[in-house]
């Protein structure tokens, strides 16, 4: 019998999740809600949804689903999934979770004492090439990894960017930090599956950037991670272009760069000849590495999966599958905590450097 799915809250990330739902034969969207009517009619229209609310307690006793997806502002998850898991149903909840550490540890505490499983919509961490990377890493190709950077670049002029900019009260407007908050579970969710230590020093730098600097909202970070045994960096920006998306991994016998925008995952190792010949024959194994990588993905793509989305789509058949046989949730809690904890860290110091700023001033 088919999973029985509900939604609640039907904005722009609703239409993302909608779209995947669907590809999944063993899953069944009977229900959306959103406290504005006419947004779940046409999110239902669209996708030819049976039932469509307004009121989400009344959905949850009618309808009776076996998930909920919450893609509603973060400012309302923890009640939002808190009814959910009082009803009996497991929650995929779109990123962030929450807005502070201390919420987080109280939805997962929630969720384990209900039985109940949860995830967190991180689509990109199970891409193609984030799962590639992790078999490679599991196999020692590139030694042990040193230091850790995550990139993560954002389009003010995009189609996402303008309604926050231009309303100053826009539920994002409402997060810490703003949108940099709004995506930091892309940034950090890379550095702290590989980050061996639950207990890093930060030191970051926040700021408004031109692009921003009118609507006074920051939109620059740069931030240093110090563990004991490994170091990273993040960034984000919304000022240097190529818009772009990457991770990389340098290791002691080698390094991993992973482009999320082209799906493109490459491997550096020294050169095996010395001089001009091993320079020339070192650019063409990297071309080669690109030009198989991209022929696998055409592959995927083919089969329907590689895509924008292809990483959601594969952490929602995850979790279905991990209700359906009572399998360990796709993202393991510890994780979710530990990104959690890592991004309050980082507002933290910012605040702090900011207010040590004023005072020399």
């Amino acid at each position: 019998m088919p999973l029985r799915i509900a939604l609640v809250g039907c904005g722009k990330a609703a239409e993302n999740h909608v779209a995947q739902i669907q590809h999944i034969p063993d899953a069944d969207l009977v229900a959306v809600c959103d406290r504005e009517p006419i947004m779940a009619e046409q999110l239902g229209s669209r996708y030819d949804v049976r039932q469509c609310y307004s009121d989400y307690g009344e959905m949850l006793e009618k309808e009776r689903p076996d998930v909920v997806h919450i893609t509603a502002p973060p400012q309302v998850h923890l009640g939002l999934a808190t009814m959910a898991f009082e009803t009996g149903c497991h929650v995929l909840i779109e990123k962030p979770a929450t807005c502070s550490y201390a919420a987080t540890e109280q939805l997962l505490s929630r969720a384990e004492a209900a039985g109940r499983k949860l995830t967190v919509a991180w689509g990109h961490y199970f891409d193609p090439i984030a799962r590639d990377l992790r078999h490679l890493l599991q196999s020692a190709a590139i030694g042990e990894v040193v230091h850790l950077n995550s990139h993560f670049g954002y389009n003010l002029t995009g189609p996402f960017a303008r309604p926050v900019l231009n309303d100053p009260d826009h539920w994002v407007r409402g997060l810490p930090a703003q949108l940099i908050y709004n995506v930091a579970d892309h940034i950090f969710n890379k550095i702290c599956e590989y980050l061996p230590g639950d207990d890093p020093s930060v030191e970051t730098v926040i700021w408004a950037g031109q692009s921003s600097l009118q609507h006074d909202m920051p939109s620059e970070m740069r931030v240093l991670i110090k563990d004991d045994r490994v170091t990273a960096t993040a960034v984000f920006s919304s000022e240097i272009r190529p818009v772009l998306h990457r991770f990389q991994v340098f290791g002691t016998r080698g390094s991993a760069s992973l482009d999320f925008t082209s799906g493109i995952l490459c491997i550096d190792r020294p050169p095996r000849h010395r001089g001009a010949v091993g320079a020339l024959l070192s650019g063409y194994e990297e071309a080669w590495g690109r030009l198989k990588y991209a022929n696998r993905n055409m592959v995927r793509m083919t089969k329907g999966e590689f895509g924008y989305f292809s990483g959601l789509q594969y952490l929602i058949r995850s979790f279905y599958r991990s209700i359906v046989r009572d399998d360990p949730v796709p993202i393991p809690h510890d994780l979710i905590l530990r990104v959690s904890r890592l991004t309050d860290r980082v507002l933290l110091d910012a605040r702090g450097a900011e207010c040590k700023e004023k005072l020399i001033a």
